[in-house]
Formats: structure tokens, C-alpha cells, sequence
């Protein structure tokens, strides 16, 4: 279909097609569909930039996570663009080359802790709370030591709180 006439498409047409294929996790759908797209004010919107790095990284060939984070980078330098989820994505891509890495790559861990930190602080909310909590443990963090560490657990429980009560939750990342 996109390859009649890609032109014929505005970003929210492609954000929904790409969201389609995230769906159901075809990220070689989604990187194809990006790049088949001309270089233009479409292809150049933040939520396509995002969903093409989302799937840089899910698709793992080699390059990907670089390419990956050189779009991300990119895409932060606009003040505007710096959002939990384009920040946090950044956490999430250095924290997979960190576990690929069989957690040896410590610069990829501190690098994830500083992108889920920066989500964090833009906007608290559970999933950069969460990630960067869990990365802090790993970096050796003792929750009775870390003044960074309590505050992010006291955000949580806050955040967790406007939900309901830890009982009635499904999934913490509703």
C-alpha cells in the first residue's frame, strides 16, 4: 500500500501503521516503513522518529541500537522533544546493550541510569521510576543509603497510590 505512493500519507496515517505493526511486535514491518518513506517534514515528525527507533532496537541487526540512538539524539535536540518516553527509550536502548553486554559494559549501565533519570525528572512516572530504581540496585545502590534511591520509591508509591491499592492492579504499567 505505502509503496504506491508514499506521499499520499501524512505522519498521523504512518503513526498509526507503525503502531499497527508494533502491535504485533513486526519490526521489520515498522523499520521497512520508514525507510521507504521519502526524507520530508513527514518522515521528520518526533512520534515517527521514536517508533522507528522503538523498532531499530526491538528489530537487533547490527547497527540498529546505534542508528537507534543517533535518531533519538537527534530528535532531544529540540527542548520540545525532551518527553519521558523519547528520554526513556534511551534508558531502555543502553539498558539492552548493557544485558547483552552479560552485564559487563558498565558505561551502557550508567548511561541507561542517566536516560531513565532524565525521564524521571522531566515527568516522574512508573515505567522511568521503575527502570531507574532497578538500575541503581544493579549499579550497587543500598535503598538505606541512597537519598535518590527513597525519593524515586516515594514517588512510586505515590504514583502507584492514585491507582487504587496494590490489590486491585493488574499491571503496574497502566
Amino acid at each position: 500500500m505505502i509503496d504506491e505512493d508514499p506521499r499520499l500519507y501524512s505522519s498521523d496515517s504512518i503513526v498509526q501503521l507503525l503502531l499497527t505493526y508494533r502491535d504485533i511486535k513486526d519490526y521489520e514491518a515498522m523499520v521497512s516503513l520508514v525507510e521507504k518513506l521519502p526524507d520530508d517534514e513527514q518522515t521528520k515528525k518526533p512520534a515517527v522518529r521514536e517508533y522507528y527507533a522503538f523498532a531499530l532496537n526491538r528489530r537487533q541487526k547490527a547497527g540498529d541500537r546505534e542508528k537507534a540512538l543517533n535518531i533519538l539524539n537527534d530528535v532531544l535536540q529540540r527542548k520540545e522533544n525532551q518527553i519521558p518516553d523519547l528520554l526513556c527509550l534511551c534508558g531502555r536502548i543502553y539498558k539492552d546493550k548493557f544485558t547483552e553486554s552479560d552485564y559487563k559494559e558498565r558505561n551502557w549501565l550508567q548511561n541507561a541510569i542517566q536516560w531513565y533519570r532524565k525521564g524521571f525528572e522531566v515527568q516522574p512516572n512508573i515505567y522511568a521510576g521503575i527502570n531507574l530504581a532497578t538500575l541503581l540496585v544493579v549499579c550497587g545502590e543500598q535503598f538505606s543509603a541512597s537519598r535518590e534511591l527513597q525519593t524515586i520509591i516515594n514517588t512510586l508509591h505515590n504514583l502507584l497510590g492514585r491507582k487504587g491499592g496494590l490489590e486491585t492492579l493488574s499491571d503496574y504499567w497502566e
